[in-house]
């Protein structure tokens, strides 16, 4: 199966979810990707924004959970971007970070998660959020 091949569901058949992770700590990125996979969710993977931008052309994932400070391209103006492309303005973004005082582009998130955090909230939000949309379904509306 190619990197960006969708997974199935083994119980159903039924496409997985994917979740693209954006964080430019490779052991944060490993810890959300085994936590999401347990889940029930398929991950990619980026080290920063811009990266994350280029996975998103190549396939838009169902939700985006990123870092807030990274290289190239910082969280904050990923998901301004994101926000403003008509594309990807309905992809729902969750924001992981450190830090307390945000940027105003932090509001353009539609959850933030503060570090460090309860692991199953991870989960939580991002099923909260999926809400069994799927990104093919919100390209079409």
């Amino acid at each position: 199966m190619g990197a960006w091949e969708r997974r199935r569901a083994p119980d159903d058949g039924a496409l997985l979810k994917t979740v693209l992770v954006v964080d430019d700590d490779p052991d944060m990125r490993f810890m959300l990707k085994l936590l999401l996979e347990r889940g029930g969710y398929q991950v990619t993977e980026a080290g920063d924004g811009l990266a994350a931008l280029h996975a998103i052309k190549a396939q838009m994932p169902d939700l985006v959970l990123t870092d807030l400070r990274m290289p190239m391209m910082d969280g904050g103006e990923l998901i301004q971007r994101l926000r403003s492309d008509e594309a990807t303005s309905a992809l729902p973004i969750i924001l992981i970070t450190a830090y307390a005082v945000l940027p105003t582009t932090a509001d353009l998130a539609d959850e933030t998660i503060p570090k460090p955090f309860a692991p199953e909230r991870v989960v939580e939000t991002v099923t909260k959020l999926l809400g069994g949309r799927r990104a093919s379904d919100r390209r079409a509306t």
